[in-house]
């Protein structure tokens, strides 16, 4: 059984992603993607590295924009 995460849940870029599902660069501009366990944070494509956080299902975030 896998714990789920919750919205403390984040990573910074390169480090190894612990949890499917979307999240939001909260070091910068909250552009959204939606990463796999095992794939590595991505740097932000217009600020470079930063800090990711989960953003937990159901979220008022409009999700349909996250690549």
């Amino acid at each position: 059984m896998h714990p789920e995460p919750n919205e403390q849940t984040q990573g910074k870029t390169g480090e190894q992603v612990n949890y499917d599902g979307q999240y939001a660069a909260v070091g910068c501009c909250r552009t959204m993607k939606k990463l796999g366990q095992g794939d590595k944070f991505p740097a932000c494509p217009q600020h470079g590295s930063t800090t990711w956080g989960w953003i937990p299902p159901g979220s008022s975030i409009a999700l349909a924009d996250a690549n």
